[in-house]
């Protein structure tokens, strides 16, 4: 077969359809049989089987270049970009084995077409034109040939489709440190290129200084780069794989690698470059920062041992145990600093939380520091990972002086609450000689309205100090159990008037109130106030009937006591006028601030409300 023969095809619709165009590739190809087709013709294996030689114009969203290169996988392809496009490029070098062509507006290209042809004809020599001789000595070498491009392809497709996948960057470099290979997070992530093609035969600095030029106001938008060639010269000393960690400011943000490198070589074992890779470590990096400070400044002892063996510690650990510097106990055990009384408890309570793979609980202990003192700590341990082995790390916080404090608080408060329950005992005792006093002197008066009078402070006097009564048996000296205290107001009451109490019962139900010592008193004197009038008035002739007592107590609404009798009822205007209207009055509105309601209707009903019932301590 001649030259003139050879059919060389020209596909695509921008460059190859106007005829000037093809006048001219005629003319610069005039040695060879061209075609021209357009986009719309239909590609197969049958129409492209008779060509030798195939220009293929590449635009954007062009979906041809898959198509010629899975039916003609090794027959030699021109890619023509028709315009200076480095997503384009991108694009096509998914597509390995193949020369480009980038076309200008003056058409500049066309002067390289005639050797781009002669080359590619070279490289793949039809094997019509071998002699019968050359045809059986290259038989085999063709179609070895042809495989060997068609394997280098899909290779290099599987390699750019790992490398770009992974988040990791990936790159490879000649001597001189210039790049030969990237992949996109390298570009992305470093480099900030267009794209994987631009870094081709560019050293790092190059990007560098480029990201520094356009932000000139920014010293610290791009401080990574100049240690880079150091690292690349190191690994090709050393002749192996190396890690470095290199970090800087990148885009403006700080950015920390982990970085593998590793001499590459030829098939003659020349030594051609380096291949490395880098994950970025930032978070990382800052994340064992912050947790370094706030191990190494916590004011809190921090311990971290393995089997008991101390294998690091804080500085707040060295002045605790009285150790100069905290290299001085390593190796030594944890365990021995344990009080002897704690020490067997503590090493059981590491084991089981060791079996349980959770945290040790927060316990008071006792520790011995190095020149003998013994100092009362709270610890925790929690299980941790050093150097790929299972570890604790102990927490302690000296109590010590908390400890004392309590102490004397306690004892303070044991010497108060003997003091107040003394008060109560004499307040009681003194109330007591008062009644005593005030019953002697009734036995004087010959009047049955003075003695009645007498009577009822006697009893007003008695309420009183029941409350304090109750206190003095009380563990608690701020409040009272109320109920309680109303069962042995109703029972003291009723002891009193004994010619009705036989034929009226009182009881006593709803919640459990606990009120304070300035609510108890006032309120007992209302309720035997009540209490003795119902006695008094409600159940006249022999009258039988009830009287019930109901407490409701809610945290929101505060205390009501609900007294009921189903007796005759109270005259309304003898009870306005008397001095228990006064008391009650008095007691309820200006000392517990708040309210009584007061029925007369087939019986009587009086309810007290006192909305903030919280108990005030004094102590």
């Amino acid at each position: 077969m001649h030259e003139a023969s050879r059919q060389i095809l020209f596909y695509g619709d921008t460059l190859f359809s106007k005829g000037s165009s093809q006048n001219k590739i005629g003319q610069v190809l005039e040695a060879y049989d061209v075609h021209f087709k357009k986009s719309s013709h239909k590609i197969d294996a049958s129409f492209l089987e008779s060509f030798e030689f195939i220009f293929l114009e590449h635009k954007t969203r062009s979906g041809h270049l898959a198509t010629f290169f899975e039916l003609l996988p090794a027959c030699p392809i021109i890619i023509v970009i028709p315009q200076r496009s480095e997503m384009l490029l991108a694009s096509a070098l998914n597509f390995p084995i193949h020369d480009f062509l980038i076309a200008d507006d003056s058409d500049n290209y066309l002067d390289l077409l005639q050797a781009v042809v002669q080359r590619g004809m070279n490289r793949f020599i039809s094997k019509s034109d071998l002699t019968e001789t050359d045809q059986e000595t290259e038989h085999k070498p063709y179609f070895d040939q042809e495989q060997s491009h068609t394997d280098f392809k899909q290779l290099y497709s599987l390699l750019r489709s790992l490398t770009d996948t992974v988040p990791d960057m990936i790159w490879a470099k000649d001597l001189e440190n210039r790049y030969i290979f990237t992949n996109s997070a390298t570009c992305k992530n470093l480099l900030n290129a267009v794209s994987t093609l631009e870094p081709l035969n560019k050293d790092v600095m190059y990007f560098v200084n480029r990201e520094r030029a356009a932000h000139p106001e920014d010293p610290q938008w791009f401080t990574f780069g100049e240690k880079c060639p150091d690292s690349d010269r190191i690994t090709i000393e050393e002749g192996k794989l190396c890690q470095f960690k290199e970090y800087g400011n990148v885009f403006g943000s700080n950015l920390v690698l982990d970085i593998y490198k590793a001499p590459i070589y030829d098939d003659k074992n020349q030594l051609i470059g380096t291949v490395g890779s880098a994950r970025d470590i930032t978070l990382l990096e800052e994340t064992k920062e912050r947790y370094l400070k706030l191990f190494e400044y916590s004011p809190d002892p921090v311990v971290v041992h393995i089997d008991g063996a101390i294998i690091t510690a804080n500085q707040a650990a060295a002045a605790f145990l009285g150790a100069e510097n905290r290299e001085d106990y390593y190796g030594a055990n944890v365990f021995n600093f344990i009080h002897k009384d704690y020490r067997k408890q503590s090493i059981e309570r590491l084991k089981d939380a060791a079996n349980s793979e959770r945290p040790n609980e927060l316990i008071e202990e006792k520790y011995v520091t190095l020149d003998g003192s013994i100092r009362d700590v709270e610890a925790i341990s929690v299980p941790i990972t050093y150097g790929n082995k299972k570890a604790w790390m102990a927490t302690f916080r000296d109590i010590t002086e908390r400890k004392k404090s309590e102490t004397d608080l306690q004892r303070s408060l044991k010497e108060k609450n003997a003091l107040l329950r003394e008060i109560h005992h004499r307040t009681r005792n003194n109330m007591q000689v008062i009644i005593a006093i005030i019953n002697l002197r009734s036995r004087e008066i010959s009047d049955p309205r003075s003695k009645v009078l007498f009577k009822e402070v006697s009893d007003r006097i008695t309420a009183m100090s029941l409350v304090h009564d109750r206190l003095y048996e009380s563990n608690d000296l701020s409040a009272i159990d109320f109920t309680a205290y109303l069962t042995h107001l109703s029972t003291y009451i009723k002891l009193n008037h004994t010619n009705v109490s036989e034929r009226v019962s009182i009881e006593i139900g709803g919640d459990t109130a606990i009120v304070s010592i300035d609510q108890a008193v006032p309120l007992g004197l209302v309720i035997n106030e009540i209490l003795t009038n119902a006695y008094k008035y409600a159940f006249p002739d022999k009258q039988t009937g009830s009287i019930n007592i109901v407490l409701t107590h809610e945290a929101k609404q505060g205390l009501r006591v609900s007294i009921t009798d189903n007796g005759i009822g109270l005259p309304l205007d003898a009870f306005n006028d008397s001095l228990s209207t006064v008391i009650l009055s008095t007691l309820v509105k200006d000392q517990l601030g708040g309210s009584l309601e007061y029925v007369n209707d087939g019986g009587t009903r009086f309810t007290i409300h006192i909305p903030d019932v919280e108990i005030k301590r004094r102590i």
